[in-house]
């Protein structure tokens, strides 16, 4: 509820060098209300965009991690399936080539 002065004092300021405010407190404190929510509805759609943005981030992490492991893996594939250039003593032996007569 505004400040209001009794109906007999309006003319008391205006005979003096004060000077009594016109605005109404209620409807400034209810603007300011409106704007808190406004304030707070723009608050969660930017903290929804970090959050997003955060995720974001998480999956590029995550696929990097995958490209590593597969690149670290790539090359002990490669040998594990590369014939091998030392024969072992127990491994089999071809045979010699035979001689036509």
């Amino acid at each position: 509820m505004p400040l209001q002065l009794p109906e007999g004092v309006h003319l008391a300021p205006r005979s003096s060098r004060f000077s009594w405010p016109e605005a109404e407190e209620d409807k400034l404190f209810e603007c300011a209300s409106v704007w808190r929510d406004f304030a707070e509805a723009v608050a969660e759609v930017i903290a929804v965009a970090f959050d997003a943005a955060a995720l974001a981030v998480i999956a590029a992490e995550i696929a990097v991690i995958v490209q590593l492991v597969i690149t670290a893996a790539e090359p002990i594939a490669a040998q594990a399936s590369a014939p091998s250039l030392w024969a072992s003593p127990n491994s089999a032996r071809p045979a010699p080539p035979r001689r036509r007569a």
